[in-house]
């Protein structure tokens, strides 16, 4: 009702200008309250033996678990692991031989060291990551990568500051 009351139309408002019988100025003057009374109601719908008998869930009916619970236990054997640790620890030294190799390029080093930070395993490599920077800023680096490429000057920048070394806004 009360949207019934808000989708009027305007001719049909209380305060439309054109009404045939306009109200006197006092009346107008005056605020109206109006008070609404609204209502809901609801079906009370019950169910039929069958209709109760679709809503329960039906079983799947599922097939047993192929796999024994001792299979399951037995792939996280010592085995295993031991392979994983090995193999972890092959990556290790050559992440480590490739950041303390003196002959490769300082901008391959820099990219090399950025993107061990990005993928957050600098942690593992902290004293590597400190030497190589050392070792990059002693040769000046810093000056021969500043003359190649505004990236690597930006890069080189960043990755110095953020390792605690004093590097000139001027670079």
């Amino acid at each position: 009702m009360a949207n019934e009351l808000l989708s009027l139309h305007r001719p049909f408002s209380l305060t439309h200008k054109t009404c045939r019988n306009p109200l006197p100025r006092v009346i107008q003057a005056t605020p109206l309250t109006l008070k609404l009374r609204c209502s809901v109601s609801t079906k009370n719908v019950s169910l039929t033996e069958t209709e109760t008998e679709t809503e329960t869930r039906r079983s799947a009916n599922y097939e047993p678990n192929s796999w024994d619970y001792d299979y399951l236990l037995s792939s996280d054997t010592d085995d295993a692991i031991e392979v994983y640790k090995d193999k972890a620890k092959k990556l290790d030294a050559e992440v480590r031989s490739k950041i303390n190799n003196e002959t490769a390029e300082f901008l391959t080093q820099l990219e090399l060291i950025d993107t061990i930070q990005r993928l957050g395993l600098g942690y593992r490599f902290e004293s590597d990551i400190r030497r190589a920077l050392d070792r990059y800023v002693s040769s000046g680096g810093l000056e021969a990568v500043a003359k190649t490429s505004l990236q690597a000057t930006a890069q080189s920048f960043r990755l110095l500051r953020q390792h605690g070394f004093d590097v000139s806004q001027g670079t």
